[in-house]
Parts: C-alpha cells; sequence; structure tokens
C-alpha cells in the first residue's frame, strides 16, 4: 500500500507539472482516478497539440511463416500473463516526473509542435522558406560526385575493364536522373523532417515485405529510384521495436504502408531524417524528424511583416500639428472641415499652404535612419536558423569595417560538407544495385564528390610550387627517396603529375645521380680549399 502511495504522491506531482501531456502518450482517455490538479481546457488542448500521438495509435504486427500480420491488442509477459498495449506503454513511462515550469512558457513551446504534413507543403510554397530549404542541397550536389575504382590489396584488376564499367555507371545514373532524386531526398528531410528513397526493382518475384537481399536482384530488373513523399507513409511497429527499450531498433518502424496497402520492410527505404527528435514525440512526427520548415516558419512571418510595414511607415512618417481652438471648430464645423481638406489637398512637397497670424503649425516626422537594418536583422534570423551565410542568402556584398565574409564562408562550406553525407546511403545503394542489374555481380566501383572549394588556376599553381621545393628539400636531405617522392606526386591528384609512373626512368635515375655526385664534390672541394678575400670576406690590413 505504501508504494502505491508514493505511486499516486508521483502522479499528483506529476499533473501539477506537465497536466495532460503524459496522458496524451501514454493514452489515458480520462483521469485514472487520482485526485489532483487539473491544468485549464485551453492549456490542454495546446499541449495535445504538441504531442498528437501515441505508440498505440500505429499498427502493431507481427510475422508468421514469413508473411506480416497484425498483431493483437495484447502483449505477452514473461510471467505468462497478458497486457493490454495501453497498459504496457505505460508501464515503460509512468514512472518518470518532470519539473516546474511555468504555464505560459509551456503553453508557448508546446504550440510549436508537428503541424503536418500537408502544412508543411503548403509553407513550403514561400519564397523565403523554399530558399532557405533547398539552396543548401544545391550548393551541396552542384560540384558533384564521381565514380572511381575501388581501392583493393589486389592490384590484378583490368584498369581497362573498370573505366568501362564507369562510364555506364555514368551514361544509367544521367538516364535514371540521379542527382534530382538525391535533391528531391534531402529536400524533403528538410521540408517535411523526413525523407523517403524506395528503388524500383521491376521483378513478380521481388516481395518488398521481406528484408532486403541485394543477390535476389535479377539483371536488368533495376529501373530507378522512387522519392515517396512522408504523407503517403504508415509506420508499423512489431512488439520488439514498440516495447524492447534495449532494442537496437527501439521505437524504429519495421514496417511501412503505402498505396493500397503494401508493405514495405525498412531495409528496402532509404530514410533520411533532418533533426531527431526524443522517443516520448516520434509518434507524434511519425517516426520522422523536426523540419527546417517548422523551425524558421514563424521567423519568416515576422520578416515578412516587417519589410512590409516600411512603404507603410513612408507613407505616413509624417505628421501634421496645426493650432487652434477646439471650440471655435466645433461651432462652425464646415469652416473647419474645409480649412483641414484645402490643407490635404496643398499638402505635399511643392504645395503652398497659408495660415493666420496665431495659427501654428507643427510637422513631426518619424526617422527612418534604423529600419533598414531592423529589416535586415529580421532576415539575418532566418539565415541563421538555416545555416546560410546572410550575404548568400540575400545576395548581398558584406558591409562593415574590414568585413570579408570569409569566416562564414567557410564555415558554410564545412556544413555543406556535412550535408553530402546524406546523400552517401542512396548512391551506395544505386551502385550496388547497378552491379547487380548490369553485370549480375558486385563490381569494385566507389564514389567520391568533388572539392566544394575548387582552387583558382593560380593559387594551385603556388601550392604546386610550395609542394615542389618541399620535396626537392626532402630529397636533397636523404629523408625520401625519388622514388617515394614520384610516387606521392602520383598519388596527389591535384598535384597534375598523377600520370607519371611509379619508377623512376633510367635516364632521369642517373642523371639525379650526377647532379648529387657533383653537388658533394663542389661542397668537399670548397671546404678543403683555402679561403679567398671576397665580396663576403673581412680583410685585415697591418698599417706601419
Amino acid at each position: 500500500m505504501e508504494f502505491i502511495k508514493n505511486w499516486k504522491d508521483k502522479y499528483k506531482l506529476y499533473k501539477q507539472r506537465f497536466g495532460c501531456a503524459m496522458d496524451a502518450f501514454l493514452g489515458y482517455e480520462e483521469d485514472p482516478g487520482f485526485e489532483g490538479f487539473t491544468l485549464p481546457n485551453e492549456l490542454e488542448e495546446i499541449i495535445s497539440q504538441s504531442i498528437q500521438r501515441r505508440i498505440t495509435d500505429f499498427a502493431q504486427v507481427k510475422i508468421e511463416d514469413g508473411k506480416v500480420s497484425a498483431m493483437d491488442s495484447t502483449v505477452a509477459m514473461d510471467d505468462g500473463e497478458s497486457i493490454s498495449l495501453k497498459d504496457a506503454v505505460n508501464n515503460r513511462f509512468n514512472q518518470y516526473d518532470g519539473t516546474n515550469i511555468s504555464d505560459n512558457i509551456l503553453a508557448y513551446y508546446a504550440s510549436k509542435g508537428f503541424m503536418g504534413y500537408q502544412n508543411y507543403a503548403i509553407l513550403g510554397q514561400n519564397k523565403w522558406i523554399s530558399k532557405a530549404i533547398c539552396m543548401p542541397v544545391k550548393d551541396a550536389l552542384r560540384p558533384g560526385f564521381i565514380f572511381i575504382k575501388e581501392e583493393t590489396d589486389s592490384d590484378d584488376d583490368n584498369n581497362d575493364k573498370t573505366e568501362e564499367v564507369i562510364n555506364k555507371f555514368d551514361e544509367v545514373s544521367e538516364k535514371m536522373e540521379l542527382n534530382k532524386k538525391l535533391e528531391r531526398l534531402l529536400i524533403n528531410s528538410r521540408q517535411f523532417g523526413v525523407g523517403y528513397a524506395l528503388p524500383i526493382i521491376d521483378d513478380d518475384e521481388w516481395d518488398l515485405s521481406k528484408p532486403f537481399n541485394l543477390d535476389g536482384v535479377k539483371p536488368g530488373t533495376y529501373k530507378g529510384i522512387k522519392i515517396i513523399d512522408p504523407f503517403w507513409m504508415r509506420p508499423a511497429l512489431t512488439s520488439q521495436s514498440a516495447y524492447d527499450v534495449s532494442s537496437i531498433d527501439f521505437f524504429v518502424p519495421d514496417y511501412y504502408t503505402i498505396g493500397n496497402n503494401q508493405t514495405i520492410h525498412k531495409s528496402h527505404l532509404i530514410k533520411i531524417i533532418f533533426k531527431e527528435v526524443p522517443d516520448i514525440l516520434k509518434p507524434t512526427y511519425f517516426y520522422g524528424g523536426m523540419s527546417l520548415t517548422q523551425m524558421i516558419y514563424e521567423q519568416v512571418f515576422l520578416a515578412e511583416q516587417t519589410s512590409k510595414e516600411a512603404p507603410k511607415l513612408v507613407q505616413n512618417k509624417r505628421l501634421l500639428i496645426m493650432s487652434g481652438s477646439l471650440e471655435e471648430s466645433v461651432r462652425n464645423t464646415s469652416r473647419f472641415e474645409n480649412k483641414l481638406k484645402a490643407l490635404l489637398e496643398a499638402r505635399n512637397n511643392y504645395g503652398v499652404y497659408l495660415t493666420d497670424i496665431n495659427e501654428n503649425v507643427q510637422q513631426i516626422e518619424t526617422s527612418l535612419m534604423e529600419f533598414p537594418e531592423l529589416i535586415s536583422n529580421q532576415y539575418l534570423l532566418i539565415a541563421g536558423i538555416a545555416e546560410i551565410p546572410y550575404t548568400k542568402f540575400m545576395g548581398t556584398t558584406p558591409k562593415g569595417f574590414n568585413t570579408t565574409g570569409e569566416y562564414e564562408m567557410k564555415s558554410y562550406i564545412q556544413m555543406l560538407k556535412s550535408l553530402q553525407d546524406n546523400f552517401k546511403p542512396l548512391i551506395q545503394r544505386h551502385i550496388d544495385l547497378l552491379s547487380m542489374s548490369i553485370y549480375g555481380k558486385k563490381q569494385k566501383i566507389t564514389f567520391k564528390f568533388n572539392e566544394i572549394d575548387m582552387p583558382t588556376e593560380q593559387e594551385s599553381a603556388q601550392v604546386n610550387s610550395i609542394q615542389t621545393q618541399t620535396l626537392n628539400a626532402l630529397i636533397e636531405s636523404g629523408i625520401v627517396s625519388p622514388e617515394e617522392a614520384r610516387k606521392w606526386l602520383k598519388m596527389d591528384e591535384n598535384s597534375g603529375f598523377s600520370w607519371i609512373d611509379d619508377e623512376v626512368p633510367e635516364d632521369a635515375q642517373m642523371a639525379q645521380e650526377m647532379e648529387m655526385m657533383n653537388a658533394k664534390q663542389a661542397s668537399s672541394q670548397g671546404e678543403n680549399s683555402p679561403k679567398k678575400p671576397g665580396n663576403n670576406s673581412v680583410v685585415q690590413t697591418k698599417t706601419s
């Protein structure tokens, strides 16, 4: 009884701090019978916007005889008894307590939760949101990537055949519009929080409900890649992924249902998540992630409203104050109205208005000096959230004393390189499927991205000159041999000498040996010969 009492106290404390938030997740439809503080209906509604779904809202599946089917609404426990799915989830979460937080603050942040994929699609039509989503993706993909030979320990591979395979991969990838698929996948992950790609295998025996098997791909069956928008995907979990916290796939959907109830095993899909969310929010986000759209839409709205105020403020920045008798204006209304009408008609930069001697006219102007900075600061916040340099986002040049924007661009390039890592799973899957579909076996082909920040010809020449001087110094000092220097030049793709052979030609080797021998002889002769007065000698004279 003491345990129950403590549990009740915990629940009361929790209700005081979080209200219905955990109830919404655990599946309580009403108060479970404990007396406690109840939050206002408005706040409960707001919190329910943040935690909109729980795990029991999703289908539970099981596998029997290699087939996927719906699971019963009970889960077997170790002691042989059965409990409801709702209770199984409750047993995982009902022991946690929260911390004190203001209702107003909680209401503000709870209202910023998942808005629905349809709303994300609508918001994505905005030019600034679209630019923040698409610009880094296009910049990361613009340098392109190349298929290359996979590095192996053996040198028995046929280089001519490898070159032929690479050319074939380039040709087929262009027909399948691989770059467009990669771009769309990452744009979806930033706009919706998650992106899905499904390679299409045209084979009646290809079963999407079973785990992906590369060896099962028959020649000529790989047809390309389909990018599926997340609102067509319905996740489903097994009992292990839903309730076994120690499982590596905990809260990772095992299957997805699309279209006409077609079941797809997760291994067939390439899934990219923009920003992971905690487990308690994963059902709300349909086991996807937080999107850039959700993070940026409110700031974009405020920035646009601020910029729209500028032309209105220009038209109304002058306030005219004219002194007069209020009693006289009420007594002689028509004269007062005619005077105001004449004033408004003549009020412009070229108008002239005559006043009586006793009248005092003042004009108050609102200063617009800091308004451009106020507008730019709003868009600066947008660029900061999107991790894009402000000058690139707005298409302007850097301003300010000694400002070049070099640091911002370096940070942006680092972000683009990390963004390229999201392309790798789909590119590798594409290579594997092409190998099996065209050649019937895996090819020793991989890929690499071209440099994002390509140096100019002058910069490359300067770097090569410094490297050449360094190599000459290392060879003369005996730290490296000419053969090792040649191998280094060949391995460095930017040296311009990647075409040379590993072995030094006999003529060149003999010439190097003669040159080194002559240099040693000259050095030894210089040490043994008497020094003569010269430009660098000190000549001592005696005076009588």
